[in-house]
């Protein structure tokens, strides 16, 4: 790209937050409990699930926390396999890739979860962080989570271009953008490994289509915008799980004797 496009596209993004900034309710982490026990009438040991990543991680746009996919998915996941799932949420407003790394990655570790649940990136793509250190930076947290013994899910960029916070033509740049950089998602989770969750294409057609799916901020959904993204992020942590009941991991996550996966 030229000089003067790469003036024009700062520009325009500029433009973008400043539309972000100030269209729209506020934006407010809701009320509830991040972490802790989810389901498990069946008893056995939890199964751990962390999540990282952004405000959509932290229920932003939900009006109580148990409504954003984090509590969702972890219930859906007590279900399936029959024993209680420690959630933690590390996942912060505002976090780009670089955040999660050198923020978030720290703590996982000492969590040792089965699962590893990113949805991140659209504040990469509003904030126009450069591909290759989106790149750098999203392989060093997936590989990291997958040495730590994890099964790794990665959703990719949203749907960002289905926002209603922002006008046309910048409603398109954001989409634009996105779908460049969910290339490298795509490429990165497929080399190491990861399970690869496509919210965008899941989800996008839904947004576009109904605006009851975005909460009164605009921009992050609302209840029933996270119930339907978890439905679509449900089927990748499933088969994490699954997978990972018969792979080397061990017992720890296996499945509970008696139970078909």
């Amino acid at each position: 790209m030229s000089g003067c496009g790469l003036l024009v596209c700062a520009a325009a993004m500029v433009a973008i937050e400043a539309a972000l900034g100030m269209r729209g309710g506020a934006s407010r982490t809701p009320a509830g409990t991040a972490d802790g026990l989810v389901g498990g009438d069946g008893g056995g040991s939890p199964l751990g699930l962390v999540v990282l990543g952004d405000s959509t991680g932290a229920a932003v746009g939900a009006s109580v926390f148990d409504r954003g996919y984090p509590r969702l998915v972890a219930a859906t996941l007590a279900a399936a396999a029959g024993r209680p799932v420690s959630l933690h949420v590390l996942a912060v407003s505002g976090a780009r890739v670089a955040d999660v790394r050198h923020l978030q990655l720290p703590d996982v570790a000492a969590l040792a979860p089965d699962i590893v649940l990113l949805v991140v990136g659209g504040n990469d793509v509003i904030h126009l962080t450069r591909a290759r250190t989106v790149r750098a930076d999203l392989r060093a947290v997936i590989r990291s989570c997958a040495d730590s013994g994890a099964a790794v899910v990665v959703t990719g960029v949203p749907a960002m271009g289905t926002t209603i916070r922002v006008a046309q033509p910048l409603r398109s740049l954001i989409g634009l953008r996105a779908h460049r950089l969910d290339r490298i998602w795509r490429e990165e989770s497929s080399a190491a490994g990861a399970v690869r969750v496509q919210l965008a294409r899941e989800t996008g057609p839904a947004f576009a289509a109904n605006h009851g799916l975005f909460s009164g901020d605009r921009f992050h959904p609302s209840d029933a915008g996270y119930a339907l993204w978890a439905r679509v992020l449900e089927g990748g942590v499933l088969r994490a799980y699954r997978e990972g009941a018969d792979d080397d991991r061990g017992e720890r996550i296996a499945a509970p004797a008696g139970r078909a996966d």
